[in-house]
């Protein structure tokens, strides 16, 4: 459920008195990308918070590029007091920017990644971020694959899985 998981970091985030909130998102699944930035699009203006063009970037999928990105994000006097990643590997790179500039997490910015990968807790401080279950995607994948093996028709086209905030020291 890639909307709720955004929704979720973002009520942290707003709990936290967040209001300048960016993202930076990954050029990976086009489905992923496109559900979690609609959310998040959608979730900022439910709420009343101003979407900042500049506050939004795409970049590649690794640590590298996110770093570029962050740092473009970041070192400007209006920047976000807050970022939602797209993927925790996005959220590495946005700590990494967030360390060159001197910038202390989550004091002076808060940042959310997406996966709850193993990476959340190798990073110092450990990261927030939104789990997905993959062992349970993969448990309803195969009962699925079963159920059509046995010739089995009337299956459900789509199988939602819920998703859960994991709040660490990141935000």
């Amino acid at each position: 459920d890639e909307r709720s998981g955004v929704n979720q970091a973002m009520n942290h985030l707003l709990a936290g008195g967040h209001r300048r909130i960016g993202m930076i998102t990954g050029r990976f699944s086009p489905y992923i990308i496109r559900e979690r930035y609609n959310a998040f699009v959608e979730y900022m203006k439910s709420h009343g918070l101003s979407i900042d063009s500049a506050n939004i970037k795409m970049c590649e999928p690794t640590i590298e590029a996110a770093t570029r990105a962050a740092l473009e994000l970041l070192d400007r006097g209006d920047r976000p007091t807050a970022v939602f990643a797209s993927n925790d590997v996005i959220a590495a790179g946005i700590m990494k920017a967030s360390r060159r500039l001197g910038l202390r997490l989550p004091e002076e910015l808060a940042g959310v990644g997406g996966d709850d990968s193993r990476i959340c807790n190798m990073l110092e401080p450990e990261l927030s971020s939104v789990h997905i279950s993959c062992h349970q995607m993969g448990e309803v994948s195969a009962d699925l694959l079963y159920a059509l093996l046995d010739g089995k028709t009337d299956l459900p086209r789509t199988t939602v899985i819920p998703t859960g905030l994991i709040v660490r020291r990141s935000s």
